[in-house]
């Protein structure tokens, strides 16, 4: 991940982690995670490279309407909706 994301990995890792102690290792792994730090158009392919971040809280980066429509199109066809084949 990018410069000031490289935390995130470790985040993610601890609240999967924490998880399958309290519940059990398959409903840490299927557990969504948002992220929600700083996001906008210059950080978001970083964010969708991770690849165990399902969204994103997009603040002020949604107030522009080509600014969402770039993070909405940065996680079409990342993920399968829960529920879907």
């Amino acid at each position: 991940m990018g410069t000031g994301l490289a935390y995130v990995g470790q985040i993610i890792e601890h609240i999967r982690t924490t998880l399958e102690m309290l519940y059990d290792k398959n409903i840490a792994e299927q557990a969504r995670i948002t992220y929600g730090g700083p996001v906008d158009p210059r950080n978001i392919a970083d964010i969708v490279a991770d690849g165990r971040i399902d969204g994103v809280l997009a603040g002020t980066a949604s107030v522009n309407a080509d600014n969402f429509a770039n993070l909405v199109r940065a996680f079409s066809g990342v993920r399968t909706p829960l529920g879907s084949a």
